[in-house]
């Protein structure tokens, strides 16, 4: 692909839609040092729907809380700025990017392992006491957007990408380069920009693919949450949970967590975590759930409430049954 062709591509992923008005509000606010409680809540209040969707979340088992929220002031007094503000951005990306489109990329197993690796970013983060720990939930979420990205504004692009994969056995972003000359990570990181996403989720979502020697760019891009969002990605592909696009198989490796304080054991009980996980998953396809943000809310429910101790995806399981004992190393 010529020089020129990659420029209108990138032109093109220049144009997409932008965010909500309330999400870029909430984005903008949250970096403002004097803004309270009560303005924040009043540009979420704005918006009914999504002050509806916000309490829901805010209420599920994710989020572990005793009493009922019925406020959106009140959550942000419980949850934080940052959680909410994660929150709004969620919600708003789904938004974005709802819809049915073509088989050839599977949207439903993508979103799956978008959540999956979320939710083990969160996970893997709170073991490493990394202090930004929703930051790589969003990340985790936002990874692949690119892939989406590509699939639904790029769509022949993305065809010759999942073709190249299957005729030449590439992985996904090998064959996107063959294809287009950049790669999903490229696109994420110019949607990223777009759509003013915090540094650090940004810089996860551009480098989740390189080792710490191939970062260029930012000094952030040496954080350990591009770390954590990386191995979370690999143990999703490994345990293959949900859908990405590759047909090459990855393993976990010791260079994925040599940054991390955590050894072999955490990382291969947290493999086994996502393998139950994926079963879940697969029982969820298999009966057809529409992977909207309701089937999205009760998988986070079912995967918190597992390593928070009140365990609900099996009736009899214990917190160990699913998850191993998070306190043995």
């Amino acid at each position: 692909m010529s020089a020129k062709q990659i420029e209108e591509i990138i032109s093109k992923v220049k144009k997409l839609p932008t965010l909500p008005m309330v999400a870029n509000k909430v984005n903008s606010l949250i970096q403002d040092p004097t803004c309270t409680a009560i303005k924040l809540a009043e540009v979420i209040d704005k918006d009914q729907s999504l002050t509806t969707r916000v309490l829901r979340l805010v209420n599920s088992a994710f989020y572990s809380l005793s009493a009922e929220v019925t406020n959106v002031k009140h959550a942000i007094a419980l949850l934080g700025f940052k959680t909410i503000s994660q929150m709004v951005l969620s919600i708003c990306v789904f938004d974005v990017f709802k819809g049915k489109y073509a088989d050839d990329f599977d949207r439903k197993g993508f979103w799956l392992h978008s959540v999956g690796c979320a939710v083990l970013s969160k996970i893997i983060a709170e073991k490493c006491h990394y202090t930004t720990e929703d930051d790589c939930f969003t990340a985790g979420l936002l990874h692949d957007i690119g892939k989406v990205v590509l699939d639904q504004y790029l769509h022949d692009e993305m065809l010759a990408v999942l073709q190249k994969t299957r005729e030449k056995d590439l992985s996904f972003i090998a064959a996107e380069q063959e294809v287009m000359g950049l790669n999903h990570t490229d696109i994420g990181g110019q949607v990223m920009n777009n759509w003013n996403i915090p540094l650090p989720v940004s810089v996860a979502v551009k480098h989740h693919h390189q080792t710490v020697d191939e970062r260029n760019g930012s000094e952030l891009a040496q954080d350990l949450i591009v770390d954590i969002v990386r191995l979370s990605d690999v143990i999703c592909k490994q345990e293959h949970v949900g859908y990405t696009g590759d047909t090459v198989e990855v393993k976990v490796t010791e260079d994925l967590w040599e940054r991390l304080p955590i050894d072999g054991k955490y990382v291969e009980a947290e493999a086994a975590s996502m393998r139950r996980i994926k079963a879940m998953f697969d029982k969820m396809i298999e009966e057809g759930t529409d992977i909207s943000l309701e089937a999205m809310e009760k998988m986070l429910d079912e995967m918190s409430d597992g390593q928070r101790g009140s365990l609900k995806f099996q009736k009899g399981s214990s917190k160990e049954d699913l998850f191993g004992d998070q306190n043995k190393e």
